[in-house]
């Protein structure tokens, strides 16, 4: 049976995973299939991001269904997993990508990182509080995922989205010339 540490450094394992393809792919968001399409650079970047944020998201999807099958998780934590990771890792390269173009590349790193600490520290909270079901399935409380995990996903949702839309804006002024 899973323990609420081990589903933490799992999904941390699977955070970095996620965000290291986010970072090995963002040059497809500025040069990828989106380069040469006739629009506008701002709707480029944005398009070439979105499309990198959809292979990082997707990958560590299909880790994530894997590792949590193979560590014989309860489906509902292995449901749990999935959704932490994908939420995570779509924040967090949206944020890399948009802090990547706004400032510069180690700027992202330290801000997707931070974001991905940030988020499962607030699923550690959840866990901490309500800890797992008896079976070793997810415990599922709506009154303390609202209060526990929602805020701080929807802070981070925020911050991302509005990072990519600075750091679109500067990329697109640059490529523009």
């Amino acid at each position: 049976m899973a323990s609420v540490p081990f589903v933490l450094a799992h999904l941390s394992v699977l955070v970095g995973f996620g965000l290291a393809v986010a970072v090995d792919l963002a040059p497809l968001a500025e040069a990828g299939p989106f380069a040469n399409a006739r629009r506008t650079p701002l709707w480029r970047a944005v398009a070439g991001a979105t499309f990198v944020v959809l292979l990082a998201t997707g990958a560590v999807a299909l880790v994530t269904l894997a590792s949590s099958a193979a560590a014989r998780y309860q489906p509902s934590l292995q449901f749990l997993q999935l959704l932490s990771s994908m939420d995570i890792v779509w924040a967090g390269a949206t944020l890399y990508l948009g802090v990547r173009w706004w400032r510069n590349e180690r700027f992202g790193l330290v801000a997707a990182g931070l974001l991905g600490v940030f988020c499962v520290w607030s699923l550690w909270n959840y866990l901490g509080a309500v800890g797992l079901a008896a079976d070793g399935g997810w415990l599922v409380i709506g009154e303390e995922i609202m209060r526990r995990i929602l805020p701080y996903d929807m802070a981070a949702a925020v911050v991302a989205v509005v990072s990519l839309a600075f750091g679109a804006r500067e990329h697109a002024a640059a490529v523009a010339g």
